[in-house]
């Protein structure tokens, strides 16, 4: 999720309902994701060679920032059910140096 976070970031979720843009943490098999959220219930979601989605009533799709590293997100398996989100990514704790809110906008 570079450069919005880092290896070794220890982060605060959030309970509060993630909006488009946001980055989320949610459960995958036996393994808690961290992604940018860029799909809503119902969205259809258009990534050009990777293909279209078109999300249902209880369905969000969440990719990787960092596109140019082989990872394993929703473009891979499809979109994760809104009861598997463990919420919203609120702020780091750790490092001291990069504390603060983590950012919700799409970067560049």
């Amino acid at each position: 999720m570079a450069p919005a976070l880092l290896a070794g970031d220890y982060v605060v979720t959030s309970a509060r309902s993630p909006a488009l843009g946001d980055i989320i943490a949610f459960g995958y098999g036996d393994k808690v994701l961290i992604k940018r959220l860029v799909g809503l219930p119902h969205d259809l979601v258009d990534l050009g060679a990777d293909g279209i989605w078109q999300l249902e009533a209880d369905e969000l799709f969440a990719i990787s920032d960092n596109r140019a590293q082989p990872t394993i997100d929703c473009r891979r398996f499809g979109p994760i059910k809104s009861e598997h989100v463990i919420g919203r990514l609120a702020f780091r704790y750790w490092p001291l140096l990069r504390a603060g809110r983590v950012a919700s906008s799409v970067p560049d």
